[in-house]
């Protein structure tokens, strides 16, 4: 990403609630779906990271499911 740079999702099922950077990952992740041109509603934007990660990263990685 331009943006961000290099980041590393793990791709599990963290318990995001509990973490202390819910909030800036949730954000790093929207500034990526803005810098590729995903749409991503009102609700989505409320998922927890790791679903929201998912969710944008599946539209840019062929192959992985939603």
């Amino acid at each position: 990403s331009a943006r961000n740079g290099v980041q590393t999702w793990h791709y599990e099922a963290p318990d995001c609630g509990s973490c202390q950077w819910e909030d800036r990952c949730r954000s790093r992740l929207l500034a990526e779906a803005e810098e590729r041109e995903i749409k991503v509603s009102e609700d989505e934007k409320e998922l927890p990271p790791s679903k929201l990660a998912h969710l944008i990263f599946s539209k840019v990685i062929p192959g992985l499911t939603p």
